[in-house]
């Protein structure tokens, strides 16, 4: 990203402001959807997924940034994860209305959900997260839940529903070993053991 190696002398006052500038100019910009973008995630092959409130998810050849898929929901989309293990056909997003979709860029480009579920009642996801295998993955919502769902099934329910005490809205999620951390409208994160 960056940063100075240690050691280095920091640019004169004057020019610092101009010197940082031109490093963090973007190389690139680019159209990418019709709304606000409100999930990208970096994938192996040099492929970048996105989504948006346009209700559409991508994915980008990451240099030339052309499209490679394009899936649409029926609601705008508010997250994005793809599981740390998979290859780069994979990411899950969260929405609007409270749905949790998997997508699968290997289907067909005019659906591309190879999954979707439902438990958040009606409700913005705010974060999904997969756990260490792309067999687990958690949803986390604006109404204080936490969902955990199994992959390897094709139920839709999840296999467990976390209430975190003092919290109304969850709005964060992070997957560590065995371990899920909650963040939300409280000044606490909690850690939720043998979850992810």
């Amino acid at each position: 990203w960056g940063a100075p190696e240690a050691g280095d002398e920091p640019a004169p006052k004057r020019s610092r402001g101009a010197a940082k500038a031109a490093a963090w100019a973007p190389a690139l910009t680019h159209k990418a959807h019709g709304q606000a973008v409100t999930g990208l995630a970096a994938a192996p092959g040099d492929r970048l997924w996105s989504c948006s409130w346009d209700r559409g998810v991508k994915v980008w050849d990451a240099t030339a940034m052309e499209p490679r898929f394009n899936g649409t929901a029926q609601v705008a989309l508010t997250c994005l994860a793809r599981p740390p293990a998979e290859g780069p056909d994979v990411a899950a997003t969260g929405a609007h209305d409270g749905a949790v979709f998997v997508w699968d860029a290997r289907c067909r480009p005019a659906s591309g959900v190879a999954r979707g579920f439902r438990a958040h009642k009606h409700q913005s996801v705010s974060a999904v997260r997969w756990g260490g295998a792309a067999s687990s993955l958690a949803s986390c919502a604006q109404d204080g839940r936490v969902c955990l769902w199994d992959m390897r099934g094709a139920s839709t329910t999840p296999v467990h529903v976390l209430a975190p005490p003092g919290l109304s809205k969850c709005l964060a999620l992070a997957a560590a070993g065995d371990a899920l951390f909650v963040g939300g409208d409280a000044p606490q994160v909690h850690r939720f053991e043998g979850a992810a």
